[in-house]
Formats: C-alpha cells, sequence, structure tokens
C-alpha cells in the first residue's frame, strides 16, 4: 500500500536524479513518467484532446505513479556503419529528442563518443539475461 504525497521539491529532485540515472546508465534508457488521474470521465468525448492549446485541462490534476525505462538499443548495424563513414572522411552528425544523456550514451555505444571512465556510463552495455 502506498499513500498519495503532494509533489514536493525534494520529491521532485529524487524522482529527477532517477530519471538521470536510467537515461545516462549504460544501457541508456528511454524514460516515461506514467501519472493517473482519478477524476477523468469515462466518456471522453467533451474532452478537448485536438486542441493542443487545451491540453492544459486534461493534463492537470494528475498523480505521478512512476518512471519507466525502457531499453531501446541501437540497430547491430549502426556502429560498423559509422565507422565506414570515418574511414571515408564523412562526418556523422546525431539529431534527436531524446534525453541528452541518453543521446550520449547512445553515442559511446555505436563508437561517436569515447566511454567514461568510473561511475555511470564506465563502459560497453553489459549483456542481458544474466549471460
Amino acid at each position: 500500500g502506498g499513500a498519495v504525497l503532494p509533489l514536493s521539491e525534494p520529491l521532485r529532485r529524487s524522482i529527477f536524479a532517477s530519471v538521470m540515472e536510467l537515461s545516462g546508465g549504460d544501457e541508456a534508457l528511454r524514460c516515461l513518467a506514467a501519472a493517473v488521474r482519478h477524476d477523468f470521465p469515462a466518456d471522453v468525448s467533451g474532452l478537448p484532446l485536438a486542441d493542443p492549446e487545451r491540453f492544459g485541462e486534461v493534463e492537470s490534476g494528475l498523480t505521478f505513479v512512476g518512471v519507466v525505462g525502457l531499453h531501446d538499443p541501437p540497430r547491430p548495424e549502426v556502429a560498423s556503419a559509422i565507422a565506414r563513414c570515418a574511414e571515408a572522411g564523412i562526418r556523422v552528425v546525431v539529431v534527436t529528442g531524446d534525453n541528452n544523456l541518453t543521446a550520449e550514451a547512445l553515442c559511446r555505444q555505436v563508437g561517436l563518443l569515447p566511454w567514461r571512465t568510473g561511475g555511470n556510463g564506465g563502459g560497453p552495455p553489459r549483456p542481458r539475461g544474466g549471460a
């Protein structure tokens, strides 16, 4: 059983720190926050879902329930394609909507950035599933 608490500044900082750890770690997890709204009507046809200017009416009064980290690794062929580009003198530029830490970790995985030493992000991702 849990309790509903106000989103205090220390709690907000703790959530943010968790997201930064998940997104910037070796596996570069993409993070999604999950929330619920208990007073949502069963029939949503009357809500302003097609009007971005009014999304605040729908996206308020939410209760944060957690963060989900999604593992979405680069395709296996990306690292070798980037290496071939470098050999050919082609500069690779990354454009992404990811969190900066996630983007940096993904760039490490494919060889665009060096691995950091020590702490989070200290080496290539470890195999999953105990392998």
